[in-house]
């Protein structure tokens, strides 16, 4: 069989050793919202395993205006700071007094929370399935 000498072909390669080899999870473009630049499956999945008492006072769990707000409000505060800055310091939305959108490794910094440092995977998943 012949090899594929192609973007595509590499971007298959790269895709195959990110799901195969580090636990990635492959996204699928149907969960992308074209509109606010984000996996929304991905995305609040995330935040539902990571804070799920934030995610209740804000609403957005079973609120399709609360989901729309929010990703109105996410998608401003990157416009207005950057994503390395929202990333890092997450973004604060009344009532939740910050809602996190990523947990850094253990290398990097002692969380309490173990567990949201393998939940990275999922965010980080969904901006590769996107290549």
């Amino acid at each position: 069989m012949p090899t594929n000498t192609r973007e595509s072909g590499f971007e298959t390669l790269i895709v195959k050793w990110l799901v195969e080899q580090n636990g990635f999870e492959q996204g699928e473009s149907a969960d992308y919202n074209r509109e606010y630049a984000v996996d929304e499956l991905r995305l609040f999945r995330f935040l539902e395993d990571t804070q799920p008492e934030q995610v209740a006072k804000i609403g957005i769990r079973d609120n399709d205006l609360k989901r729309t707000q929010f990703l109105d409000r996410l998608r401003g505060e990157i416009a207005k700071r950057g994503i390395i800055d929202v990333l890092r310091n997450g973004i604060k939305i009344y009532p939740a007094t910050e809602i996190i959108m990523f947990y850094m490794t253990q290398s990097m910094c002692a969380f309490r929370h173990d567990t949201c440092c393998a939940i990275n995977s999922s965010l980080n998943s969904s901006l590769n399935s996107s290549l």
